[in-house]
């Protein structure tokens, strides 16, 4: 909130709404926000505001604020949203197997070598491979 009354956003809401969310809040105010992932967040109840005195008024029904319910997140389509994919690239036989593990076993990969030989196109590839993160394991 700033010194005039407005609530603005700031860094650190996502952990801060996970916060609450754990804690048991069911309602959050919030500033009317652009490009935030909400819409992740099931069980919650945005209510966005723009001033302090929009949420005194709301608190004393006097205001009735712009609020919404998300519901959860629908699940996966099946669909490759890929648009390279793993199963295209020919050769790299020991590299494609070792991004395989890495991809299998949750392990960080760092692919070093001269301009041209691939690096690139199989990192571009690499997530074509990757397993379908849960809601819970998204955050």
């Amino acid at each position: 909130m700033s010194l005039d009354g407005s609530i603005k956003a700031v860094d650190g809401m996502l952990p801060a709404i996970l916060a609450a969310k754990t804690a048991g809040f069911t309602i959050l105010y919030l500033p009317p926000l652009d490009d935030f992932p909400l819409q992740q967040m099931e069980g919650l109840v945005f209510r966005f505001v723009e001033t302090l005195q929009e949420v005194i008024e709301s608190f004393s029904g006097q205001l009735s604020v712009f609020s919404t319910t998300l519901s959860s997140p629908s699940p996966p389509s099946t669909a490759s949203v890929h648009q390279k994919d793993f199963k295209h690239i020919l050769g790299h036989q020991q590299v494609k197997k070792a991004l395989e593990i890495a991809a299998a076993g949750g392990h960080n990969v760092m692919m070093t070598g001269p301009p041209g030989c691939g690096k690139s196109l199989l990192a571009e590839t690499f997530p074509s491979i990757l397993l379908y993160l849960s809601h819970e394991h998204q955050f």
